[in-house]
């Protein structure tokens, strides 16, 4: 197993459970919220398992995170007048859209990097039979 693969699976790992913990510390504090982060616990696993179907799992699982990204930046105003705390920058939309850059950036890093050939090899989806010389 790669170096690529090691370290994509445990980031998305991290991402999981840290939107797991807020998940249940909300239910645990009677609030209803569910983190998307949370959608990456699963996925890392069944990733870091080899397991073929996973890939297309993870895909549509960024594919979530993607559009709730969109949808952040599309409704950061809207969001902003029911959120109770208050921003400490001088234009909140601006800092709203500048998170949703960087963190759509990471995530399609990430993407990016379960089409590398490393995870085709982890996989076992890569074009080469066992034996062939390269």
């Amino acid at each position: 197993m790669s170096k690529r693969v090691i370290f994509t699976c445990v980031v998305l790992f991290i991402f999981g459970l840290q939107g797991s913990y807020e998940t249940l510390n909300a239910f645990l504090l009677g609030k209803l919220y569910f983190n998307v982060g949370a959608l990456f616990l699963p996925v890392s696993i069944l990733l870091f398992l080899g397991i073929r179907w996973s890939r297309a799992l993870a895909t549509a699982v960024f594919t979530i995170g993607y559009l709730f990204l969109l949808a952040v930046a599309f409704f950061s105003r809207t969001w902003r007048v029911f959120s109770p705390a208050e921003l400490p920058v001088s234009n909140p939309d601006s800092f709203m859209i500048l998170i949703v850059m960087i963190m759509g950036s990471v995530l399609a890093l990430l993407h990016w990097m379960l089409f590398s050939p490393a995870f085709e090899d982890h996989l076992g989806l890569s074009d080469e039979k066992p034996g062939e010389p390269t």
